[in-house]
């Protein structure tokens, strides 16, 4: 491996665990958005977010991307349905974080990979690895566990990778067919219009954001920063999407899948040490078994990435790749 190669896989892997944190600190942001409706924080988040990729677009100089991609009518449509399923994800998320139950998003957010594999088992018919088989297994005790424990329905962190796990579907049909950021922008686009309809009508019956702190005796002041913090939203959003974007296509897929546990960490940290959420027995335990079926995808992926390696070391050669040590699906 030549020095510039290992220059950029440790470039990666420092952008990738940046990408991940930013996530996990989102808490600390949306916090102070807390006098907002989530929905009309998603909106914001989604304005103001479409300002950034669509001057990411013009800097870079790229605009013929989203002008091929909007040739695509079923890409388009394909798309369009991603962003109203992200918006759901940010929506939930808003809401959990400012309801005070951020523990139940981080733990959405633990079993989201579970639940992406799931589905890409269900719907596109994926071959399911003993080792998949059994984190599925785990997933499903969790919530077992937590709703006999607890007495009701986890749905934050049911509803939260249930939508994002479809966005993933959603974006794996386009994936050929709409560069990341051109997409973005349609998918983001998509969603601002009936967001919008929401919103006014907030304002029509002053339960916007800007009439809670007229009511509550704020300035201009106070409105200037609350405009600051949701125009923020959006471009705290983009950052590190734009940043997993440029890294998903340097680091082996093993590193990925680990690394994106440091955002539900954090999340859950931040949740129980900073916001002082209660964390009953029944969910310490829910989330044990979580983190066992963690294990059991981290080391799936870690099979597929050798296989996969040698697989293209064996075609480098010219001779017949060696396949044995399990059977682990390389489709996530």
């Amino acid at each position: 491996m030549s020095e510039q190669v290992r220059q950029i896989d440790k470039t990666g892997y420092l952008v990738g665990i940046a990408a991940y944190i930013i996530w996990g600190m989102f808490p600390l942001y949306f916090i102070w958005l807390a006098q907002a409706d989530a929905v009309e924080v998603v909106f914001y988040r989604a304005v103001w977010g479409l300002v950034a990729v669509m001057a990411f677009l013009a800097v870079t100089r790229k605009m013929g991307d989203l002008r091929r991609t909007l040739r695509n009518k079923r890409t388009v449509l394909t798309l369009a349905i991603a962003g109203l399923l992200v918006a759901g994800n940010w929506t939930i998320y808003v809401y959990a974080v400012n309801s005070g139950r951020t523990v139940d998003a981080a733990l959405g957010y633990f079993i989201n990979p579970i639940m992406t594999v799931a589905l890409g088992i269900i719907v596109l018919q994926e071959k399911v690895s003993k080792l998949q088989g059994a984190a599925i297994a785990c997933g499903m005790l969790s919530i077992i566990v937590m709703v006999v424990g607890m007495g009701y329905l986890p749905w934050i962190a049911i509803a939260l990778p249930l939508c994002f796990a479809f966005y993933s579907l959603a974006k794996k049909q386009v994936a050929t067919s709409a560069p990341p950021v051109a997409g973005m922008v349609i998918e983001t686009a998509a969603i601002v219009p009936p967001l919008g309809l929401y919103v006014w009508y907030l304002a029509a019956q002053s339960k916007d954001v800007f009439a809670k702190i007229h009511a509550a005796g704020g300035g201009a002041t106070e409105v200037w920063i609350m405009i600051a913090l949701l125009a923020g939203s959006g471009i705290v959003t983009i950052v590190p999407q734009t940043m997993f974007a440029w890294v998903s296509t340097r680091l082996p897929l093993g590193v990925l899948g680990m690394i994106q546990y440091f955002s539900p960490v954090m999340q859950l940290i931040i949740g129980v040490f900073i916001f002082h959420e209660h964390m009953p027995l029944a969910r310490w335990i829910g989330t044990g078994i979580v983190w066992i079926a963690l294990i059991f995808l981290t080391a799936d992926m870690m099979v597929a990435s050798r296989r996969t390696n040698r697989m293209l070391a064996a075609a480098t050669r010219g001779t017949a790749p060696d396949t044995k040590g399990g059977k682990g699906n390389l489709a996530h």
